[in-house]
């Protein structure tokens, strides 16, 4: 893969690479970890429903360039196991929560399903926090327009024809 900002910036350590939405990096973790591993848990531990056979390369789950893709709900759902303290829940959309009267209508008592350790949930959300909070961090744009603190991780295609970022 090249990197969205033009040049191949040598060693960095896991922590810059997220701060900086590098794509070398996570093709090599990939690498590491094994394609049939990350599939085999964005499909069974994540609910990836859209991830075919296809997908099984390094370009379309470390970078996202999925035959189908990935839906924002889906996205969103896999990224909050690192607020969840390693929890995964199945997405659920509330219209309304409850009455004028304040009587509750819905209430989520979903029960989530450990899928990573909560240590490894601490350290990816302090990890994602940098792409915030960093100095080069690509998501550091919404850091004045939240109070509490926030983790992200952002994503640009090819020629930047698609931005995006779940936090």
């Amino acid at each position: 893969p090249k990197e969205w900002y033009g040049y191949y910036a040598g060693t960095m350590t896991l922590q810059k690479a997220l701060e900086r939405s590098a794509n070398t990096i996570p093709c090599w973790l990939l690498k590491d970890i094994g394609i049939d591993n990350s599939y085999k848990f964005l499909t069974e531990k994540l609910g990836m429903k859209h991830l075919t056979e296809v997908d099984k390369n390094l370009a379309s789950l470390a970078l996202g360039g999925c035959q189908y893709g990935i839906t924002t709900t889906e996205s969103a759902a896999a990224y909050s196991i690192f607020g969840n303290g390693g929890k995964y829940f199945e997405p659920v959309t509330f219209y309304k929560v409850e009455r004028a009267t304040g009587e509750v209508v819905l209430e989520c008592d979903k029960v989530g399903n450990q899928v990573i350790k909560p240590a490894t949930a601490s350290i990816m959300n302090m990890l994602l926090q940098n792409v915030v909070y960093g100095s080069q961090g690509t998501g550091k744009g919404i850091a004045s327009y939240n109070k509490m603190k926030a983790y992200a991780k952002t994503g640009t295609s090819s020629e930047s024809n698609d931005l995006w970022m779940v936090a």
